[in-house]
């Protein structure tokens, strides 16, 4: 169960990373703006050439993808600080008044909930990155912590920029010029593509796990039905070839188990 939960919140995250790359495209690129009826069918067609794109890279562990890695984290954070940098000095009274700024009516639940999602998505984000480089059980420890912190950065620097601009995340970097919203696009591309690299090794690994664990445990509950019906003893090594029973072949096959060929007798 567990390893189904990881696979559906990693697949989740996959989703997600790639419907954020297809609605900023569609808004910054083309320019199709979100009330716009075409803004939908742009969006996922994008959202799914980028799924496919991320998946197939994943797929096949593509040798540069750590080179993504280091060209894209630093320019994304780059950006972001430069971002916020812009914004606070040209709001009246600087970040001293953007951080006793009230929102009216407070935080809303759901907007709590965005943040903290917002916080271990860039904690995941950050992780994958680091955990390229680790090569003892030292590094881990080191890793894990400063992952969290640096993950925390760009939710705290979007709640800055929200404080500011009321405009929807995409549209951020538009606003400081045609370089910043290229350089943003980029970024935001980039990132979310080495995340999802992640993601998609995450969801395999996890399915990989639960459908080896449902077929064995499928295998020695038809095991134990076939000793109670017979009155035998259960002796999981009583065959050691498959012949032409499909089924049992198919499930052998599947679990990488020997124990499953009992269903020949």
């Amino acid at each position: 169960m567990f390893g189904a939960l990881v696979f559906f919140l990693a697949t989740v995250a996959y989703g997600l990373q790639a419907y954020i790359v297809g609605r900023t495209i569609t808004t910054t690129l083309i320019g199709i703006p979100v009330a716009d009826p075409r803004f939908e069918t742009y969006r996922a067609l994008i959202s799914t050439i980028c799924s496919i794109v991320f998946l197939i890279s994943a797929y096949m562990e593509i040798k540069h993808i750590s080179m993504i890695s280091w060209a894209t984290m630093p320019l994304f954070f780059g950006i972001s600080i430069g971002v916020v940098w812009l914004a606070t000095s040209q709001y009246p009274g600087g970040i001293a008044t953007v951080l006793g700024k009230e929102v009216p009516g407070g935080l809303s639940f759901i907007d709590a909930m965005l943040m903290a999602v917002s916080m271990w998505a860039g904690f995941t984000a950050c992780i994958s990155d680091v955990s390229r480089f680790l090569e003892s059980s030292k590094d881990t420890v080191i890793s894990l912590p400063l992952a969290y912190f640096v993950g925390a950065i760009p939710p705290l620097m979007g709640a800055l920029l929200a404080a500011i601009i009321r405009v929807p995340y995409e549209e951020i970097f538009v606003r400081f010029g045609i370089l910043f919203a290229a350089l943003g696009l980029i970024a935001w591309i980039g990132a979310a593509w080495i995340t999802d690299d992640n993601n998609a090794y995450t969801a395999g690994l996890a399915l990989a796990t639960t459908i080896h664990s449902v077929v064995r445990t499928c295998c020695f509950n038809l095991w134990n039905i076939r000793c109670y019906l017979r009155g035998n003893r259960c002796r999981r090594n009583k065959l050691d070839n498959l012949h032409d029973h499909g089924i049992s072949t198919l499930l052998s096959a599947i679990c990488r188990c020997r124990s499953c060929s009992f269903l020949n007798s």
